[in-house]
């Protein structure tokens, strides 16, 4: 078979062979990698004509990543204006919020609150488990907002539980449908950095850990359907979630409570120097991937 083989699959480095091979190719075809078979992810990249003819009667095994490379630009204007959505939404919801703390609805929201905080709780419980699940939605900015009313500790445990059970679904969602669905919800970018990945099966933890922290302002989610999607095992997963969030989260919650309250000024912002010193730190050291 006639067809560009790849290791450490990617779009990336797919498009230089694209543009040197001069032939139409309109297919990627992906082999769906066994979890304890990591390394042997691989990627053909191969014509209309080999796909009609060969691939879709033996290979049946293999997915089908892009349907089309003349419809890369048009992907590439998509993935930009998903950025810029979500950016602008993150923007107008912490907006939002600052004009929220002065009106006279936060009166009547805090008192609903602590009428109702079992309703309250629900709510905010629901609404980080979708935002978990689908990106576009900003369920953490939401924990954080709840700060004032139910105070930092509560709303960082309803961030936590709310996190660990979205990422359950993320993990699993990932598993069973792969490239898919993180097509379905991530840019080209992300989607990369997560196929680059390659953990050790004695150094699960320790990756998944790292990339939550590193990352965990960003693409939360992408870790979380990445695991399932790589192959990390479930309770190495899991162990990897529950730290990494306590590592990242409380200090996150402890610092917007404080510059909620006007509070440990200084501690906080010395906290917050160092905390980015060492995300900076980690990178470099750890992941070349991800620059």
């Amino acid at each position: 078979m006639s067809a560009i083989l790849f290791n450490n699959f990617s779009l990336a480095e797919a498009m230089p062979a694209v543009n040197e091979s001069q032939n139409h190719i309109k297919y990627i075809i992906v082999k769906q990698s066994r979890p304890e078979k990591r390394d042997e992810s691989f990627g053909y990249i191969i014509s209309n004509e080999e796909f009609q003819t060969q691939v879709r009667g033996v290979y049946n095994s293999y997915v089908v990543y892009s349907e089309s490379f003349s419809n890369m630009h048009f992907l590439k204007d998509i993935n930009i204006k998903n950025n810029l959505i979500i950016i602008t939404i993150t923007i107008i919801t912490f907006w939002g919020y600052l004009l929220f703390l002065k009106s006279p609805y936060f009166e009547i929201v805090s008192y609903w609150s602590q009428e109702n905080p079992l309703k309250f709780v629900l709510y905010l419980f629901l609404f980080k488990i979708i935002g978990t699940i689908w990106p576009p939605l900003t369920g953490g900015l939401v924990t954080l907002g709840a700060i004032p009313f139910i105070g930092w500790i509560n709303a960082y445990l309803i961030d936590f539980a709310g996190s660990i059970v979205a990422g359950i679904i993320d993990y699993h969602l990932g598993k069973k449908y792969g490239v898919w669905v993180l097509n379905k919800l991530f840019d080209r970018g992300v989607v990369d950095r997560i196929l680059k990945i390659k953990v050790r099966k004695k150094r699960e933890i320790e990756t998944v850990f790292l990339y939550r922290v590193i990352l965990g302002s960003t693409i939360l989610e992408g870790i979380y359907y990445g695991s399932g999607v790589i192959g990390v095992t479930f309770r190495n997963f899991i162990i990897a979630s529950v730290l990494s969030h306590m590592a990242f989260g409380i200090p996150q919650f402890y610092i917007v409570n404080n510059i909620m309250s006007m509070q440990n000024l200084l501690f906080s912002g010395i906290l917050m120097i160092l905390g980015i010193w060492l995300l900076i730190k980690l990178k470099n050291r750890h992941f070349d991937v991800l620059k």
